[in-house]
């Protein structure tokens, strides 16, 4: 495990929520062809953050999971880092709706007791926490896969499973009430192939072959159009099917071939993605807080109207609560 095969996983995690939340200041401006392409093509995301983890995580738990006692204590304490921070932030964006309405409109937020109730238990309600769910189902099968990664017959079978079933959703009709339950079929591909990186060196060149094959996919099927759906990567999202995925795959290939580049090695950049990379699961869920205060305060604000300066201040405001959290925490630790 050298620093550098890290920094390349920095990088892209960076540029994965940076992106997650430039989505979400454009689905408040879809109006215009042109947003509506950014907001669009800026779905390429879940892979990337499925890669990290799974990359950084079966790495550190190769050889650490021989017995259910271990796998059951890791479930343990990987849920647990999984679900808290979401009921924390779940918690304070309902306060805050409730103390200052003057200042936050409950973004995607319900008061129907029904509503808590999913999404608490992650089976529906706010947006936010459908992410938290696939990374929980994903924890369960990661101990799983690194095991049977090593048996070629089980492997391939399950690959084949999981590939059919990805193909079945891409060009059958499939209930959007359903994906929460089987999204964790098409992305534990993407969790496979973490695995395998992170046990064999993958050079630049074979990044740009997937790259291109998955872009040749991609581009194969929006000149084909071989589905009863539209192009929108949103309406191909739930759960993720092939055509997503192989968008996905392009994207995120590419970004791992210029993780490479020597110009990363800057100082200051390193340090900005690392930091950034290593606040994403915090700032996921307090950009949310965020969007939601920044869309509220300055709605009659002509100079705030702009997508580019709401995007900037809720980046800036996200990270300036990240490490004021870090500076109270440290203080009460003290």
């Amino acid at each position: 495990m050298n620093n550098n095969r890290f920094n390349n996983i920095d990088f892209i995690r960076a540029i994965a929520i940076i992106c997650v939340i430039a989505t979400h200041v454009y689905s408040r401006h879809l109006f215009g062809e042109f947003n509506i392409l950014i907001w669009n093509y800026l779905h390429f995301t879940i892979f990337m953050f499925i890669f990290c983890s799974g990359y950084v995580l079966s790495l550190r738990y190769e050889f650490e999971f021989n017995s259910w006692k271990q796998i059951l204590s890791w479930y343990f304490k990987r849920s647990q880092r999984l679900i808290i921070p979401f009921y924390c932030y779940l918690f304070v964006h309902y306060l805050l709706w409730y103390l200052f309405p003057q200042f936050f409109d409950g973004l995607e937020l319900n008061n129907s007791f029904n509503f808590i109730v999913q999404s608490i238990f992650l089976t529906g309600g706010v947006n936010a926490n459908w992410l938290v769910l696939l990374f929980i189902q994903l924890t369960v099968l990661l101990p799983l896969l690194t095991k049977i990664y090593i048996k070629k017959i089980i492997i391939i079978f399950y690959i084949l499973f999981s590939t059919f079933f990805t193909i079945y959703i891409t060009f059958i009709p499939f209930s959007y009430n359903l994906s929460r339950y089987v999204m964790w079929i098409p992305w534990s591909l993407a969790l496979l192939f973490s695995i395998y990186a992170s046990r064999n060196k993958i050079s630049n060149k074979k990044y740009i072959s997937l790259a291109i094959l998955s872009g040749i996919l991609f581009y194969l099927f929006n000149f084909l159009h071989p589905f009863n759906k539209s192009l929108s990567l949103y309406d191909h999202k739930y759960p993720s099917d092939l055509y997503y995925l192989s968008y996905e795959f392009f994207i995120t290939f590419i970004l791992l071939s210029i993780s490479q580049s020597s110009y990363l090695k800057n100082s200051f950049l390193q340090k900005s993605y690392e930091y950034i990379s290593h606040k994403s699961y915090s700032l996921y869920f307090i950009h949310y807080i965020v969007l939601d205060f920044i869309f509220k305060v300055t709605n009659n604000y002509y100079l705030f109207s702009n997508i580019f300066i709401q995007f900037l201040l809720i980046l800036s405001i996200s990270l300036f609560t990240c490490w004021l959290l870090d500076k109270l925490s440290r203080i009460l630790l003290i």
